[in-house]
């Protein structure tokens, strides 16, 4: 289903192509044209790498990032390294994935799009969390903490002190672990859709109050239904 999807995107792509080479048009609007053109390519990219079709993945993304740099698209340039900080990262390959994170966050920083720049940040954290980096991944945890508005990014600054809350469990922090955790909760409660999240976020509690040794919270969140 998805590479019909796919193939589809690309006989549009082809034909603009066509149509922008037989006629004569000033370079604005070609600009424009490869702009969307560049836009195709990257989302099948997108698609291809969900869909686990590396090779199609790494053509479609390569000619991506390609016709960006061309272009000095800078949106474009970082949403292609983004890509591949996701696929890599899919691959366990982490310091690959860590390296392309980092060059679509210097991308969207440089452009101040800060939603963006702030995931990229998280998802470096992640990686050093898993690396056991732990200071690092304090400090870039903090940095994309400060990229989200407090207003609108209720769902990232969950996951960023969440994430938080691990790194300081793993430190032995665990005053600070509980502290962050409470917050990731608190930015929880302003989302329609908690899904699982609010379950993960309370065992994750539990576990902060058991390693601490403070088994009366335990037990006193336990009766009021907030542990499982």
């Amino acid at each position: 289903m998805y590479k019909n999807s796919i193939f589809l995107k690309l006989f549009f792509l082809f034909f603009l192509v066509t149509i922008s080479c037989k006629r004569e048009t000033n370079q604005t609007v070609n600009q424009l044209e490869y702009k969307s053109i560049n836009r195709v390519i990257l989302d099948s990219a997108y698609q291809a790498k969900k869909e686990k079709d590396t090779i199609l993945f790494k053509s479609l993304n390569s000619k991506g990032l390609a016709l960006s740099v061309k272009m000095k698209d800078t949106f474009a340039i970082a949403d292609a390294n983004w890509n591949y900080g996701s696929f890599y990262l899919s691959k366990e390959k982490l310091d690959s994935s860590y390296m392309y994170y980092y060059e679509a966050f210097k991308g969207f920083n440089s452009i101040r799009n800060d939603l963006n720049a702030g995931k990229m940040l998280y998802n470096m954290s992640i990686i050093q969390k898993d690396l056991k980096d732990y200071t690092g991944a304090e400090i870039t945890s903090f940095e994309a903490i400060s990229k989200f508005d407090k207003e609108k990014h209720h769902y990232n600054l969950y996951l960023a002190y969440n994430n938080l809350g691990v790194i300081y469990h793993n430190l032995k922090e665990f005053d600070k672990s509980i502290e962050s955790h409470n917050k990731a909760l608190d930015y929880l409660e302003d989302l329609k859709n908690k899904r699982t999240f609010k379950e993960g976020s309370l065992n994750n509690l539990g576990l902060v109050y058991l390693k601490k040794g403070d088994h009366k919270e335990v037990d006193l969140q336990q009766k009021v239904g907030h542990f499982l």
